[in-house]
């Protein structure tokens, strides 16, 4: 609105909603990793017969690196450009990495959880 009626746009919009996208995307691959709809093996595991537990059971190790990979550079990411700040906003730089780490945290250990309790897909 403020771009039409005052012909001066909010410069604070698109930074902000970046950060609430990058928020929901990386709460949705989390949930995506505890129900197994996303990160899967699924075909290759159920056409390995015997091996199918061995296979499910290295899909949800390799799942569990991706998070930690994710928490983990999203981290050394966030700390490093915490003192920068965001164009068009007043936040941090580094604000815009702590999603990964927080969904690479929650998709390490739904991967994790998955993994020891040998659920099934």
């Amino acid at each position: 609105m403020a771009r039409y009626v005052l012909d001066s746009p909010a410069a604070w919009t698109e930074p902000v909603a970046l950060l609430l996208l990058k928020v929901a995307l990386m709460l949705a691959a989390a949930v995506g990793v505890r129900q197994e709809t996303h990160f899967r093996f699924a075909l290759g595991a159920a056409a390995a017969g015997a091996w199918q537990g061995a296979l499910e059971a290295f899909g949800r190790l390799v799942t569990a690196a991706v998070g930690v990979v994710f928490a983990f550079w999203g981290a050394s990411l966030m700390v490093a450009t915490w003192e920068l700040k965001t164009p068009g906003a007043p936040l941090p730089v580094g604000l815009s990495f702590a999603p990964f780490v927080a969904g690479g945290v929650l998709i390490a250990l739904f991967a994790l959880e998955r993994l020891r309790s040998g659920v099934r897909a």
